[in-house]
């Protein structure tokens, strides 16, 4: 196997000034590896390794800052991967690109006697590309945690994500929402602990995703528990 790397990192931690970042950025040229040739009959899939010298490039950049300010912190982030190479599939060689990048911005706050909230967007894209065909798809999630201590005794906890879930190139959309909270109780000085959740609160029957996988596309469902309510007791010895 034969291949060539680099990368490089910056960080930079304030605590006076309440800043974090940091960015990164990497590179990888391999060829002369060993890799799967493929046959593909019907829905049956024969995988044969092989020794070959296709080059194959990857890069990759990321980057987050966030900013306190107060009881409160900003933070916005962002990455990038690239990567093309070519497979032997059905004793052809096909050339394929995979661009994956995403972004994502919350605001969080720290309070020490009210509810404490995170909030935010993750948008992310995808693009598969080959010789023969080019496939794109997108996910929007806006989303907001709660989190509450009070009256001493009491913890609530919350979540929510609307999720907007689009395959651009079959023009298929998908919209659910999760959302679940959770009530605990534990009086001062006692071992024991009581605790009502409720899961799967919308009731959605599943989550639509997608992955890649050398030059495969795969359109998943995961499917979910119907809506539960689940009463917890607890002791600490």
């Amino acid at each position: 196997m034969s291949s060539h790397s680099a990368s490089l990192f910056y960080s930079k931690f304030s605590l006076y000034r309440g800043i974090f970042m940091n960015a990164g950025l990497s590179y990888r040229h391999t060829e002369n590896a060993i890799r799967n040739t493929t046959q593909i009959e019907g829905i049956d899939q024969i995988n044969t390794l092989i020794y070959t010298d296709l080059p194959e490039n990857s890069y990759s950049a990321n980057a987050s800052f966030s900013k306190k300010i107060s009881d409160y912190r900003f933070t916005v982030g962002g990455n990038l991967n690239l990567s093309d190479y070519l497979r032997i599939v059905n004793n052809e060689t096909l050339a394929y690109n995979s661009v994956n990048y995403s972004y994502n911005f919350k605001t969080e706050t720290s309070f020490n006697d009210w509810p404490n909230l995170e909030a935010g967007v993750r948008h992310s894209f995808s693009d598969f590309s080959s010789d023969t065909f080019d496939s794109n798809f997108q996910r929007i999630t806006p989303f907001a945690y709660l989190d509450y201590d009070f009256l001493k005794d009491f913890i609530l906890k919350a979540s929510y994500e609307f999720t907007y879930y689009e395959n651009q190139t079959q023009s298929q959309i998908n919209r659910f929402q999760e959302a679940g909270a959770s009530l605990f109780y534990q009086k001062e000085g006692s071992a024991w602990g009581f605790e009502i959740e409720g899961q799967n609160i919308f009731d959605i029957r599943y989550r639509a995703s997608n992955s890649f996988s050398q030059f495969l596309i795969t359109d998943q469902r995961t499917y979910i528990q119907p809506r539960t309510l689940i009463l917890k007791v607890s002791y600490k010895l």
